[in-house]
């Protein structure tokens, strides 16, 4: 059985919980409770909460850091060291400021961004290409003092209710990347997610 990688990039203390800036991690907590998979704390050996879940012959092993934001290439580096897997086989997911709010843009490489959590990724990959899917929160506001103020403010209760929406296509887009590649992945769901008031949340495809 093959294993696909997802990590979500965050914050791991309580006080960044619904953080602008933790939407990778709250994906990640998405992907586990619609699975029925259950976190374990592995400190020791990849300095993270990993949850396994099996979806159709896929095992996927979904990943929170326990590092902080900074410095999550550790925990990547020894999740994909021990596991022994290809980096064509391992997915980022984080937040992005440059796309709009509910927008979402998988690629196949690219560069930081200026966004930390994936710089030290680049790092302790030694630069090796890998997918990652962008999740977008918006931008209010220029300057370092303003973004950091905003990432690091939680999202609106209005914002809460429609990543709901946003985290069920980002999930089929995961799938579609674990099972049929990241090409036909990012021309299937790449884009903005509207936004609906009332939900009836699908089963995963």
């Amino acid at each position: 059985m093959e294993t696909r990688v997802i990590v979500g990039l965050g914050n791991p203390e309580q006080e960044y919980l619904l953080n602008r800036h933790n939407v990778g991690f709250l994906f990640a907590d998405h992907l586990v409770r619609r699975c029925g998979g259950e976190w374990i704390k592995n400190s020791q050996r990849f300095s993270a909460s990993t949850a396994e879940l099996r979806i159709n012959d896929t095992r996927w092993l979904v990943v929170k850091p326990l590092t902080f934001m900074n410095r999550s290439g550790i925990s990547v580096r020894k999740v994909v060291d021990y596991l022994k897997i290809n980096v064509d086989h391992l997915l980022i997911c984080y937040d992005d400021l440059d796309l709009p709010f509910a927008a979402l843009r998988m690629r196949p490489s690219g560069n930081s961004g200026g966004h930390n959590g994936l710089k030290s990724v680049d790092s302790h990959l030694k630069g090796c290409p890998y997918s990652r899917l962008r999740l977008g929160i918006g931008r209010d506001g220029r300057g370092e003092k303003a973004v950091v103020r905003y990432v690091l403010s939680d999202f609106t209760l209005r914002e809460q209710q429609w990543l709901e929406q946003v985290f069920l296509r980002a999930e089929k887009q995961v799938q579609a990347w674990a099972e049929v590649g990241v090409e036909k992945a990012m021309s299937w769901f790449n884009g903005s997610v509207p936004e609906q008031r009332s939900s009836a949340c699908a089963g995963l495809i």
